[in-house]
Protein backbone atom coordinates (compact mmCIF):
# COMPACT_ATOMS: atom_id res chain seq x y z
CA UNK A 1 0.00 0.00 0.00
CA UNK A 2 2.77 2.20 0.78
CA UNK A 3 4.86 1.79 -2.49
CA UNK A 4 2.07 2.43 -3.93
CA UNK A 5 1.46 5.90 -2.27
CA UNK A 6 4.51 6.52 -3.44
CA UNK A 7 4.68 5.51 -7.36
CA UNK A 8 1.65 7.64 -7.27
CA UNK A 9 3.39 10.83 -5.50
CA UNK A 10 6.15 10.63 -7.85
CA UNK A 11 4.02 10.66 -10.88
CA UNK A 12 2.03 13.63 -9.28
CA UNK A 13 5.44 15.15 -8.84
CA UNK A 14 6.72 14.32 -12.49
CA UNK A 15 3.51 15.82 -14.08
CA UNK A 16 4.15 19.15 -12.08
CA UNK A 17 7.98 19.53 -13.61
CA UNK A 18 6.57 18.77 -17.12
CA UNK A 19 4.10 21.90 -16.00
CA UNK A 20 5.18 23.59 -19.25
CA UNK A 21 5.02 27.77 -18.44
CA UNK A 22 4.14 30.90 -20.51
CA UNK A 23 7.43 31.95 -20.52
CA UNK A 24 8.69 28.86 -21.99
CA UNK A 25 6.78 28.75 -25.21
CA UNK A 26 7.22 30.80 -28.47
CA UNK A 27 3.75 31.80 -29.52
CA UNK A 28 4.06 32.00 -32.94
CA UNK A 29 5.35 28.15 -32.77
CA UNK A 30 2.87 26.97 -30.32
CA UNK A 31 -0.09 26.15 -31.82
CA UNK A 32 -3.34 27.84 -30.47
CA UNK A 33 -5.43 25.26 -28.80
CA UNK A 34 -2.16 24.36 -26.31
CA UNK A 35 -1.67 28.43 -25.63
CA UNK A 36 -5.11 28.82 -24.87
CA UNK A 37 -4.35 25.80 -22.39
CA UNK A 38 -1.50 27.42 -21.10
CA UNK A 39 -3.34 30.71 -20.41
CA UNK A 40 -5.93 28.91 -18.37
CA UNK A 41 -3.74 27.00 -16.09
CA UNK A 42 -1.48 30.82 -15.53
CA UNK A 43 -5.12 32.26 -15.05
CA UNK A 44 -5.77 30.08 -12.03
CA UNK A 45 -2.11 30.12 -10.91
CA UNK A 46 -1.39 33.85 -10.82
CA UNK A 47 -5.24 34.15 -9.03
CA UNK A 48 -3.83 30.90 -6.61
CA UNK A 49 -7.38 28.99 -7.86
CA UNK A 50 -9.65 32.14 -7.20
CA UNK A 51 -10.51 32.56 -10.88
CA UNK A 52 -10.75 30.90 -13.97
CA UNK A 53 -11.30 31.90 -17.68
CA UNK A 54 -13.74 30.68 -20.08
CA UNK A 55 -12.45 28.31 -22.94
CA UNK A 56 -13.47 30.96 -25.08
CA UNK A 57 -11.81 34.34 -23.56
CA UNK A 58 -8.79 32.23 -23.57
CA UNK A 59 -8.94 30.95 -26.98
CA UNK A 60 -9.41 34.55 -27.69
CA UNK A 61 -6.63 35.66 -25.79
CA UNK A 62 -4.26 32.60 -27.81
CA UNK A 63 -5.54 34.21 -30.53
CA UNK A 64 -4.62 37.94 -30.36
CA UNK A 65 -1.43 37.06 -28.79
CA UNK A 66 -0.76 34.58 -32.03
CA UNK A 67 -1.40 37.17 -34.24
CA UNK A 68 0.49 40.13 -32.18
CA UNK A 69 3.78 38.23 -32.00
CA UNK A 70 3.66 37.15 -35.67
CA UNK A 71 3.35 41.36 -36.40
CA UNK A 72 6.00 42.09 -33.99
CA UNK A 73 8.40 39.00 -33.94
CA UNK A 74 7.71 38.10 -30.39
CA UNK A 75 9.62 34.86 -29.21
CA UNK A 76 8.49 34.71 -26.17
CA UNK A 77 5.94 36.01 -23.81
CA UNK A 78 6.08 37.72 -20.53
CA UNK A 79 3.56 38.96 -17.98
CA UNK A 80 5.10 42.09 -15.72
CA UNK A 81 3.14 43.85 -12.73
CA UNK A 82 2.89 46.68 -15.14
CA UNK A 83 0.32 44.66 -17.40
CA UNK A 84 -2.21 44.15 -14.43
CA UNK A 85 -1.29 47.30 -11.94
CA UNK A 86 -3.83 49.36 -13.37
CA UNK A 87 -6.94 46.89 -13.29
CA UNK A 88 -9.20 47.88 -11.13
CA UNK A 89 -10.43 46.01 -8.10
CA UNK A 90 -14.04 46.51 -7.00
CA UNK A 91 -15.13 44.90 -3.03
CA UNK A 92 -16.62 46.23 -0.40
CA UNK A 93 -13.79 47.96 0.95
CA UNK A 94 -13.23 49.37 -2.26
CA UNK A 95 -17.13 50.55 -2.39
CA UNK A 96 -16.96 51.72 1.27
CA UNK A 97 -13.80 53.74 0.67
CA UNK A 98 -15.19 55.31 -2.93
CA UNK A 99 -18.72 56.18 -0.88
CA UNK A 100 -16.56 57.74 1.93
CA UNK A 101 -14.34 59.56 -0.22
CA UNK A 102 -17.47 61.23 -2.07
CA UNK A 103 -19.20 62.26 0.94
CA UNK A 104 -16.11 64.08 1.88
CA UNK A 105 -15.75 65.94 -1.48
CA UNK A 106 -19.15 66.46 -1.05
CA UNK A 107 -18.40 68.32 2.94
CA UNK A 108 -15.01 70.30 1.39
CA UNK A 109 -17.00 71.81 -1.54
CA UNK A 110 -19.31 72.91 1.03
CA UNK A 111 -16.37 74.27 3.15
CA UNK A 112 -17.87 72.53 6.02
CA UNK A 113 -16.63 69.69 8.24
CA UNK A 114 -17.96 66.16 8.02
CA UNK A 115 -17.17 62.53 9.46
CA UNK A 116 -16.38 60.54 6.51
CA UNK A 117 -13.83 58.09 8.41
CA UNK A 118 -13.99 54.07 8.08
CA UNK A 119 -12.15 51.83 9.89
CA UNK A 120 -10.47 49.09 7.98
CA UNK A 121 -9.57 45.95 10.15
CA UNK A 122 -8.35 42.70 8.67
CA UNK A 123 -5.54 39.95 8.63
CA UNK A 124 -1.81 40.76 8.32
CA UNK A 125 -1.12 40.88 5.16
CA UNK A 126 -4.66 41.04 3.31
CA UNK A 127 -3.97 43.94 1.71
CA UNK A 128 -5.55 46.64 3.50
CA UNK A 129 -2.89 49.06 3.22
CA UNK A 130 -2.92 48.24 -0.53
CA UNK A 131 -6.36 49.22 -1.03
CA UNK A 132 -6.42 51.88 0.96
CA UNK A 133 -3.38 53.75 -0.55
CA UNK A 134 -4.76 52.84 -4.29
Amino acid sequence: MKIKKLVEAKKLIEAEDEKVELTDVNPQEIPTSELKDIIKDEVEEVTDGEQEISDNDALKVANEVKTTSAEVGAEQIVIGAEDYEDSEVTNRLTKALDASYAVAAKFFRRGKRGNANILVEGLPGSGKTAIVES
